[in-house]
């Protein structure tokens, strides 16, 4: 099934958003999410999502392993950029964060939460006028 990428952000930030709270764990979370894949098979928006769990648990490869799977199962979701773009940060990779924002970009030019991270970059690595440029957009 394919889903425009708005769609699948909105998706994928409902699911993780804020901490564990009410809906258990990230443990529980990521749990529920694998046993979903074991019964009604994977998805790379199934695996977008778990990955984000095991990203903001900071188990990176588990991580990258689903940033593997979900572009192996659907190698056109542009999605997995983005995704990938936020472990990079995350893992200190600027350079590497920048080049999955860019593919990303060069797909969905207008999508906010790629320029303002890019932007954030930008800033981080001493690049002001293009860190200007990204939130202007």
């Amino acid at each position: 099934m394919k889903m425009n990428g708005l769609c699948l952000c909105a998706i994928v930030f409902a699911a993780t958003a804020g901490d564990a709270g009410a809906h258990g764990s990230r443990h529980d979370q990521i749990d529920a999410i694998t046993r979903s894949m074991e019964r009604d098979g994977r998805t790379s928006i199934l695996m977008l999502r778990r990955s984000e769990l095991h990203r903001k648990h900071r188990d990176w490869s588990a991580a990258l392993a689903d940033h593997h799977d979900a572009a192996r199962l659907d190698p056109g979701n542009r999605e997995i950029d983005l995704a990938r773009a936020r472990l990079a940060v995350d893992r200190a990779l600027l350079g590497d964060a920048l080049v999955a924002l860019n593919r990303y970009l060069a797909a969905m030019p207008l999508s906010e939460v790629a320029l303002a991270l890019r932007a954030d970059i930008y800033d981080r690595t001493g690049r002001p006028t293009d860190a200007a440029t990204d939130y202007a957009a």
